[in-house]
């Protein structure tokens, strides 16, 4: 998980970076609610700059009107947009997709009746990752969500894990 450089509690990037390939670390998470941070450009400028460049993906739990912000100061970053929902996301996150070719979304929230299928169907199933919110949310809905949806197996096969690896193989670190 980031955090700000700014405070010392993180390695300067490059230094992180070194130590992610070291461990074999291809993605990485920011809770900025949680940790009381602001998820933009000013609090990672360098960061999320060689992130964009190696296509290292940022898992984001945060809110699609500051993840917005975020995707206009970095709109080479690759973001995942995780515990969207379980509500409609229309209106907040199709004209976000639409935008930002390297926003992604985890579908751990995506409850709502033809939500997967709708994405799947506007976007492709190339941008969902199957994800479940475990231990802060029992998984069995998102699996029955993802075993129900209407897109077909090798859609189904892409969210349910193939996308993940794509991604991660794309990371030149």
């Amino acid at each position: 998980a980031i955090l700000p450089t700014a405070c010392g509690e993180l390695p300067e990037p490059a230094r992180l970076l070194v130590a992610m390939k070291k461990a074999g670390v291809r993605a990485l998470w920011a809770f900025p609610q949680e940790h009381r941070y602001r998820l933009d450009g000013a609090s990672f400028p360098e960061l999320f700059e060689r992130m964009a460049e190696l296509r290292i993906p940022l898992f984001a739990k945060e809110n699609l009107v500051r993840l917005k912000e975020l995707l206009e100061d970095c709109p080479d970053l690759i973001v995942v947009a995780v515990n969207q929902g379980p509500h409609s996301l229309n209106r907040h996150l199709w004209p976000l997709m639409d935008a930002f070719p390297n926003l992604h979304v985890e579908t751990s929230y995506l409850l709502v009746e033809g939500v997967i299928e709708e994405m799947c169907r506007r976007y492709g199933p190339e941008r969902l990752l199957f994800g479940t919110a475990f231990p802060d949310n029992c998984s069995g809905g998102a699996r029955l969500r993802l075993a129900r949806a209407d897109i077909g197996d090798k859609a189904r096969q892409a969210v349910a894990g193939a996308n993940l690896r794509r991604l991660l193989k794309e990371v030149a670190l």
